[in-house]
């Protein structure tokens, strides 16, 4: 059986069935739908040639950049020094994130995999407010070690009643 070229099977696939005006089936349709049936469907080629692609450089993000002197990168949850490679899927001690590259441009988004129903925006917040990526990590964290303290200010602990003066004067 001879092959048909690929436009012409392009072309068979996106023809609509004919309907009849008088149809049962139509009419019971609402009249946006009837209309979007009687509207043909132009090949899949002339939406392509009717696009326009952005610039290369418009479609470029940065997802990671190199700590200064080639140190430890900064966790993107909590932001200390703990990480010794970028996407690495490396767990953050210091907040258990594990970092799957997911970084500012993205972090309202849930990604799934490693981090299961965490989008890193939400685990930033519960670093903020319990000092783990989440409540189920809090047995596997540890504080910062002093050369970990990164070169922005971290997320800071949120105030509440169980938290003393002390504390309260070393946050001023």
């Amino acid at each position: 059986m001879a092959r048909k070229p690929p436009a012409a099977v392009r072309a068979r696939l996106l023809v609509r069935p004919r309907t009849q005006e008088n149809s049962p089936r139509l009419s019971a349709l609402p009249p946006r739908s009837r209309s979007a049936l009687r509207t043909p469907i132009r090949p899949l080629d002339d939406l392509i040639r009717q696009k326009t692609l952005p610039e290369p450089s418009a479609l470029a993000v940065v997802n990671v950049s190199l700590p200064a002197e080639n140190g430890p990168y900064a966790c993107p949850c909590c932001g200390y020094l703990t990480l010794d490679v970028r996407g690495g899927y490396e767990i953050c001690p210091v907040c258990f994130w594990e970092d799957d590259g997911q970084d500012d441009h993205d972090a309202a988004v849930v990604r799934g995999g490693p981090n299961k129903d965490l989008s890193l925006a939400q685990a930033r917040t519960n670093f903020a407010a319990l000092g783990a990526s989440s409540g189920r990590c809090l047995s596997h964290v540890r504080p910062p070690h002093d050369e970990e303290h990164p070169l922005r200010s971290p997320p800071t602990r949120r105030c509440d009643s169980s938290t003393t003066s002390g504390e309260l004067d070393s946050l001023a």
